[in-house]
């Protein structure tokens, strides 16, 4: 059984790499750099899944410096957020349900999901849905 690294290596990983890349414009997605060694992360990983079986939206271009730091930060953000809403009172079938209202957005950039829109929605457990927390946000927005 091979390594990860050593998947990393494989022609068809290899071969999406590039694409990544080639796509990113060989720059850093966080900070902009173009000049050092740069990697292609995985934005989440799936179960049984080998390094190429992901879609290429599902991958983007980080220097080694973000990269590394993504990877690390990641793991705390989750644990923070998981943390948050479980003191906040979330139930299971509540954080189901706000992980449901996300897989309907097809990027940050498209949608009128804010961080603003996204705290509204962890601060109060009145709003019952994702409608109307992109409503209030909105008129948030209006506001400004």
């Amino acid at each position: 059984m091979k390594s990860y690294y050593e998947k990393l290596k494989d022609p068809r990983w290899q071969k999406i790499r590039l694409k990544v890349l080639e796509r990113d414009e060989f720059i850093c997605q966080i900070c902009g750099d173009a000049l050092n060694t740069l990697n292609v992360h995985h934005k989440f990983y799936k179960k049984n899944c080998e390094p190429w079986d992901y879609e290429l939206d599902d991958l983007i271009t980080y220097c080694e410096d973000c990269h590394e730091r993504e990877t690390k930060d990641m793991k705390i953000a989750e644990q923070k957020l998981l943390l948050v809403l479980k003191q906040k009172g979330f139930k299971a079938y509540e954080i189901e349900d706000i992980a449901d209202s996300f897989k309907g957005i097809e990027t940050k950039e498209e949608s009128f999901m804010t961080t603003g829109n996204i705290s509204i929605l962890f601060e109060s457990k009145y709003i019952s849905n994702y409608e109307e927390c992109l409503k209030l946000g909105e008129e948030n927005r209006m506001k400004k």
